[in-house]
Parts: structure tokens; C-alpha cells; sequence
């Protein structure tokens, strides 16, 4: 029994010392990245706004509901879903999302084209309200090298058309 409280207490500082630490990080996250693709806009545009065929050239998402026009749901290869909806969707130039779900924030991009190449430039903002949960993402979740990613998977993608 004595050993049985002993790991009880263990496991609340380790608990309580996370809390605390999670409450000195900062809530809000925000990463902007750029791209620079070597194809039209609306190639482009079609690539990063056609949620559906999305899992063919992002790595990490395993699948995507659509449920409707402004609504879709990411499965990634691994954790939990996240809930997208559409803000704003400025054809080809601007489309803003509100995450939702197990990660909550914005995703907003803005495209321009000049001498045949599509510049990309994606604002992802993650809200993380739990301590527990800004713990977790500061050790195993880089925000920007997420972004890059994507943007690199995108830029292969499309150059390849």
C-alpha cells in the first residue's frame, strides 16, 4: 500500500510540475513560412485547396472527410483529427481555416504570381489552452519545421505536373 502512494505522489508532482511549466509557455504559437513554385497560381490554388486529394502529396495525413464546401476533417498518420473550416476563400489569391478539434487556431495563405512562378506565403497560428498541452507541443512538435514541410511536399507536387 505504502509503495502504491508512493507512485501516486510521484505521478502528481510530475503532473503538477508539468502544469506549472506548461502555464510560463505561451499560449499562442505562430510560424510563417514562404514558397516560391514553379507553376501557374491556379495550379497551385487547385493543389492546396482540393482538401480531398490532399493525402496524394502530404506525407503525414492518412486521410480527409469533406463535409461540406466550408467544413473538412484531416486524419494524420498519427494523432488525433483536426476540424477545419473555411473562413475565407479568395480564388487564387487568399483562403483563410479555423482549426478546431485537438488543435485549435488559423491557418491563413495568400498567393501571388509574377514571371511564371506562384509565390506562397501560409500564417499557421496554434492555440494551445491546456498547460499540459504546451508541454507536449514544445517537446514533440516543431510548428515551423511542420510548415516547411509542407510547403516542400507542395512545391514537389505541383512541380511535377
Amino acid at each position: 500500500m505504502k509503495a502504491l502512494l508512493i507512485i501516486i505522489g510521484i505521478i502528481l508532482v510530475v503532473f503538477l510540475a508539468g502544469w506549472l511549466w506548461g502555464s510560463t509557455l505561451p499560449a499562442t504559437h505562430k510560424v510563417t513560412v514562404n514558397q516560391k513554385i514553379n507553376a501557374p497560381i491556379n495550379q497551385v490554388w487547385e493543389a492546396m485547396t482540393d482538401w480531398k486529394k490532399q493525402p496524394r502529396w502530404r506525407a503525414e495525413l492518412k486521410s480527409v472527410d469533406v463535409i461540406s464546401e466550408t467544413k473538412f476533417i484531416e486524419l494524420p498518420s498519427y494523432g488525433p483529427e483536426i476540424i477545419f473550416d473555411v473562413l475565407d476563400l479568395k480564388k487564387p489569391n487568399r483562403f483563410e481555416l479555423q482549426m478546431s478539434g485537438s488543435i485549435e487556431g488559423r491557418y491563413i495563405t495568400k498567393l501571388s504570381f509574377e514571371n511564371g512562378v506562384t509565390n506562397v506565403t501560409a500564417t499557421e497560428i496554434v492555440i494551445q489552452k491546456s498547460p499540459i498541452k504546451r508541454v507536449i507541443t514544445y517537446l514533440f512538435f516543431d510548428l515551423n519545421a511542420f510548415a516547411q514541410e509542407y510547403m516542400q511536399q507542395l512545391k514537389i507536387y505541383v512541380e511535377a505536373k
